[in-house]
């Protein structure tokens, strides 16, 4: 009687720990980056090192200053030496680039393509 109690006993530590077992690498199945909709493990970026104030400072200056943002800037300053009038500002301070013929074409094409949806929604 004593054996066979201490035989069952080991045998549910045993089934417990099988369970432990199963349980925990169900849990770590679920939590791994699946895409729900197709099963397919999630992107994930590398990412490198950001960019670098070397080249900036090396040309003595002491600001940084964005790809973007010295582009933009030597075009202002191009059109701004050309003196054309399609210059960054007009009078009413908008943006022209357009010359007054292309405004006159894209305007009517925006016109005609909202006719054909208005017809198209009216017919």
């Amino acid at each position: 009687p004593q054996s066979a109690v201490q035989a069952s006993v080991e045998r549910l530590a045993r089934a417990q720990e099988a369970r432990e077992k199963e349980v925990s690498e169900l849990r770590e199945y679920l939590q791994r980056p699946i895409d729900p909709e197709d099963g397919q493990p999630l992107f994930t970026p590398r990412v490198g090192r950001g960019p670098t104030d070397g080249a900036a400072r090396s040309r003595g200056g002491d600001e940084v200053t964005h790809a973007g943002l010295a582009l933009y800037e030597a075009w202002r300053q191009g059109h701004a030496c050309n003196g054309s009038s399609d210059s960054f500002g007009d009078e009413r301070g908008t943006v022209t680039l357009l010359s007054r013929r292309s405004e006159a074409i894209v305007a009517r094409a925006r016109r005609a393509a909202l006719r054909r949806l208005f017809d198209t929604l009216a017919g």
